[in-house]
């Protein structure tokens, strides 16, 4: 009988493993969450007695501190570039031959009289179909999976921070007698060693905050006049680098490159490209060197790795985010740091 339940038991964990994996990235986001939320939590816990409430107000706090300057500056960035698109629009004028820049005349006289008749006929054309609807069928479903990998991860993360610590002592009090010293020895150096790991990353991101903003800010001191921005865009700009070097392999050339782009073309429309040559030559050396390699490269794996070999550490980052994607980048140091933990904890006792 007791052979028919175990069979019974690796079915049904087979197929929650089947179930949860596709949601995998949004779970490992959640112990993410939670290994920031949780000294926040601590603090809370000393003054409010209901752990559902502290769980909530520290998973609010942690969300805030990251996606609303996030959203805060791309919205910003979003206004300036709306503001700056009749510029964009000379530019391109400028840059189309002749019978195609009619064309362009023709599509903005369009759009600014709102002539419905002359855009419905525009998207019946296949070219247009082809050239917009599935782009933006992609971008629509790419958002509303983030959405939900997001709503997963908060919800998830929720219940680590308020059951997290009871479902660990319920693991341990179910094991066989002769191995609960060891299990309990080795998920508390787990839980160490990827506390460590996690709120590197995090402090790697605040790093790279204020690197862009002091590099920044210390570019445009010197930058050409017609290259100067606002103090508002600069700290917004660095509040995306802080969030974007979450990204792996991209990072936060995701934000300075087309900012390097936008400038060439400003210089090269006001007929200065040549004597700002030596500042874009600059920003480009001091975003990807100071901003971009030194926090990324240098920081994270130093500041993530203590009582880890680096190199280790950086490795785990890199393969991590090549063989998983972007979750890779939480999910290879948790197992880096699994077996790791494996290795000093169980492996001398099973030798035993």
């Amino acid at each position: 009988m007791k052979g028919y339940w175990r069979l019974y038991g690796v079915l049904m964990f087979a197929l929650l493993v089947y179930m949860i994996y596709p949601f995998l990235e949004g779970i490992v986001y959640a112990i993410f969450i939670y290994y920031l939320a949780k000294p926040i939590k601590k603090r809370l816990d000393e003054r409010i007695e209901h752990k559902e409430i502290t769980s909530l107000f520290a998973i609010i706090i942690i969300f805030s501190l990251i996606m609303i300057p996030a959203t805060a500056s791309l919205l910003y960035i979003a206004d300036t570039v709306y503001n700056g698109f009749p510029f964009l629009l000379d530019v391109i004028d400028d840059l189309l031959p002749p019978e195609y820049s009619t064309q362009l005349d023709e599509l903005t006289a369009s759009i600014k009289i709102l002539d419905a008749q002359y855009f419905l006929e525009l998207v019946k054309s296949r070219d247009i179909q082809s050239i917009i609807i599935g782009p933006m069928k992609k971008l629509t479903e790419g958002l509303l999976w983030f959405i939900l990998i997001s709503f997963i991860g908060l919800v998830v993360g929720f219940y680590f921070l308020m059951d997290g610590k009871s479902l660990i002592e319920w693991a341990v009090d179910n094991a066989p007698e002769r191995d609960k010293e060891i299990i309990d020895r080795y998920v508390g150096d787990l839980d160490m060693a990827l506390n460590r790991i996690f709120v590197g990353v995090f402090l790697t991101m605040v790093i790279t905050t204020i690197f862009a903003l002091i590099a920044l800010t210390f570019l445009n001191a010197i930058a050409p006049p017609e290259l100067k921005i606002t103090a508002a865009l600069i700290i917004g700009l660095s509040i995306l680098c802080g969030v974007f070097n979450l990204l792996p392999g991209v990072g936060i050339k995701i934000v300075w490159v087309p900012v390097a782009v936008l400038f060439a073309m400003q210089a090269y429309f006001v007929g200065s490209l040549m004597s700002s040559l030596w500042f874009l030559i600059l920003f480009s050396l001091v975003m990807a060197a100071i901003v971009d390699f030194i926090p990324d490269q240098i920081l994270r794996p130093y500041i993530c790795g203590s009582g880890i070999h680096t190199g280790l550490v950086l490795l785990s980052f890199i393969f991590g985010t090549a063989v998983f994607g972007t979750k890779g980048l939480f999910l290879g140091p948790i197992i880096l740091v699994s077996f790791i933990e494996f290795m000093k904890t169980v492996v001398p006792d099973l030798r035993e």
